[in-house]
């Protein structure tokens, strides 16, 4: 149904999430070598959760700006079929990555209402809907109205949102790369559309830097091949980067 594309495990490249109908599990494709990915959906926790679910939309976010990922999954049966062993609105899952690289599913209950009830949940779009820094996320239903999630997480890291402008091809830069040193941690994002579900997220780029109060060695590969330096940013801001040009346009604090 669904397809999440991030760096997860933070390794520089790009991993997918598949979401899939109930009585079988999620997948979870990590890319082991340049072009190969290999099914680690039960090694890393993710396929258990997921039998008795039907998936729609699934995003891989990071929601607090510790620099590592969470993974948000929205369930909802097609059909009403009474069973006893399959349900027809599901529960929202939110999962936490562990420096073991295994993935955890969250107390629904400790997520807010939202995650407390069972829905029909379809596309989740990510985006900033109160400029606050924090990542929301709009979720669509079958026969409910749309929910918009305003994250309110208590205690978060400093963060860099990117937008980027390009001036060869598509104005909206779609497949270009941002990578910067976060510390002593390489990241590495990829600009993509057709996210989630059936949506497409607010076209910006969101680097959660932790504790850093800046990041160096910041260079965009533009979808054209244009390979452009910007150096070091500081967190806590928005920034635009037009291809090829040496200024960067900074929004605002958040």
């Amino acid at each position: 149904m669904g397809m999440a594309s991030g760096d997860p495990d933070g390794d520089g490249d790009i991993d997918f999430f598949l979401t899939h109908f109930s009585d079988d599990h999620n997948t979870y494709y990590e890319q082991i070598s340049p072009g190969f990915w290999s099914d680690r959906s039960f090694v890393v926790g993710l396929a258990e959760p997921s039998m008795k679910l039907l998936g729609f939309g699934t995003q891989w976010c990071d929601f607090d700006n510790n620099g590592t990922l969470e993974l948000m999954i929205a369930n909802g049966h097609v059909d009403q079929l009474e069973r006893k062993d399959a349900s027809y609105r599901m529960p929202p899952q939110l999962f936490v990555r562990e420096p073991s690289g295994h993935w955890i599913e969250q107390d629904r209950k400790q997520l807010g209402d939202y995650f407390a009830a069972d829905h029909l949940g379809r596309a989740v779009a990510l985006l900033d809907a109160n400029r606050d820094g924090l990542t929301d996320v709009a979720i669509t239903h079958l026969y409910d109205p749309v929910s918009l999630l305003i994250n309110q997480t208590a205690r978060s890291g400093l963060r860099i949102g990117m937008e980027l402008k390009a001036t060869k091809g598509s104005r909206d830069a779609i497949g270009a790369r941002v990578s910067m040193m976060v510390g002593p941690r390489h990241v590495s994002i990829q600009l993509t559309a057709g996210d989630g579900y059936m949506c497409s997220n607010q076209r910006k780029m969101n680097f959660g830097t932790g504790a850093a109060d800046k990041v160096n060695n910041v260079v965009v590969t533009w979808p054209s091949g244009t390979v452009q330096e910007i150096g070091t940013v500081e967190s806590g801001k928005d920034y635009v980067l037009v291809e090829g040009s040496d200024d960067v346009f900074m929004l605002g604090s958040l």
